[in-house]
């Protein structure tokens, strides 16, 4: 609905509902699953400027799905992380913030005994090329 750019409400609604639940009962799902939940909460954000407790709403929620993926990818593999990044590539993912969460994750794990931004010229590579 983000990437849309249509508000639809019962659609809106009960994927709203379902991404609550999803982040209560704590059930298993890929950290690729919770990025795009927070992309398209982050996409809906400025739809909903004409109710201010909407827009509260969504951003909570969508700082749940952050804090989650967050947590995702620290508990992944490296090679899984490298392969959510190519997932985020594919699906063509441009949210900053999004990349922001993954980026840093990666720059985490990458930048021990290394300067940052040599790191950082590392990941954009290694991302491009896995496309």
């Amino acid at each position: 609905l983000g990437r849309l750019q249509h508000l639809h409400l019962p659609l809106l609604s009960a994927s709203l509902k379902s991404v609550t639940i999803l982040i209560a009962s704590r059930l298993t799902i890929v950290p690729l699953d919770a990025l795009r939940a927070t992309d398209g909460l982050l996409l809906l954000i400025p739809l909903m400027q004409r109710s201010q407790e909407a827009e509260a709403k969504l951003r909570s929620l969508a700082q749940k799905c952050r804090l989650l993926s967050i947590d995702l990818l620290r508990q992944c593999t490296l090679e899984d992380l490298w392969k959510t990044g190519a997932q985020l590539a594919g699906a063509e993912v441009s949210e900053t913030k999004i990349w922001e969460i993954w980026a840093n994750e990666v720059l985490t794990r990458e930048a021990e005994g290394v300067g940052r931004s040599r790191s950082a010229a590392k990941v954009r590579k290694r991302v491009l090329s896995q496309r």
